[in-house]
């Protein structure tokens, strides 16, 4: 939900990727009994817990095969292809859950034809994320995204943004919507932000909760305070948005 279209940087040599070739859907099937995890599902949370801690180009493969208690060297190549492969399976694990939320509710104001403002939408959007944060997997998640992101800002002000699912499209048009009356440039610059500044402060703060150190806002405080941000970015005055049309904005 969060994510575009992404740029994994590795080792220096940034590689444009998308979730075309791992259309698989990640994790197997729920059982009657517990079973046992699968390899598959042991270098996911091993891949969550490294790139976290130590960002997703400075993990080596070999790292994550070890701490998934994996003795052959191409387990993860044989399940995901490459690291890119099992970013993107573990982005898209987290942005299944969190879109069928966003889903339910942009479909609810459909059927009963409501228009949200910008703060239902930030809420549709920031509450699901947040809930991220109460475990350590989400807390991970949320850490992650900011580090396969650098691509973003490119791919939205040149207006090509390939959403990896249809609700971040659908997100990001009522948004748009919301600040037609802008021009084009400044409306893009607007996502732009929009999207970096949601994925840096959600990443803050599941930094804080692994810590241990005790946020200065209660978790309901906090998402308030996301959500004025957001109603910030969308809705600060018009006036000088417009005035920077002429002086070459366009």
């Amino acid at each position: 939900m969060i994510t575009t279209r992404i740029v994994i940087v590795n080792a220096g040599s940034p590689e444009q990727a998308t979730l075309g070739a791992y259309a698989a859907r990640v994790g197997e099937p729920r059982q009657p009994r517990k079973q046992p995890a699968s390899t598959r599902d042991r270098l996911m949370e091993a891949g969550e817990q490294l790139f976290a801690r130590q960002g997703v180009d400075r993990v080596r493969l070999r790292e994550i095969n070890e701490l998934a208690g994996q003795r052959n060297s191409s387990a993860l190549h044989y399940h995901f292809g490459t690291r890119d492969g099992l970013v993107l399976a573990i982005l898209r694990r987290h942005e299944d859950e969190i879109d069928a939320e966003v889903a339910a509710v942009l479909d609810q104001w459909e059927r009963d034809g409501y228009e949200p403002g910008v703060r239902d939408i930030a809420a549709a959007v920031a509450r699901p994320l947040a809930a991220k944060l109460s475990s350590p997997r989400g807390r991970n998640f949320l850490r992650i995204v900011p580090y396969v992101v650098p691509g973003l800002s490119a791919t939205l002000r040149k207006g090509r943004a390939e959403p990896l699912t249809p609700q971040t499209r659908r997100v990001l048009d009522l948004y748009e919507g919301r600040i037609a009356d802008l021009p084009q440039a400044l409306r893009r610059e607007r996502l732009v932000v929009y999207m970096l500044m949601l994925t840096a402060v959600l990443a803050d703060r599941a930094q804080q909760l692994e810590s241990r150190s005790r946020p200065s806002l209660n978790h309901e405080q906090f998402v308030d305070h996301v959500l004025d941000m957001v109603e910030g970015v969308f809705t600060v005055s018009r006036d000088h948005a417009l005035a920077g049309s002429s002086r070459g904005l366009d």
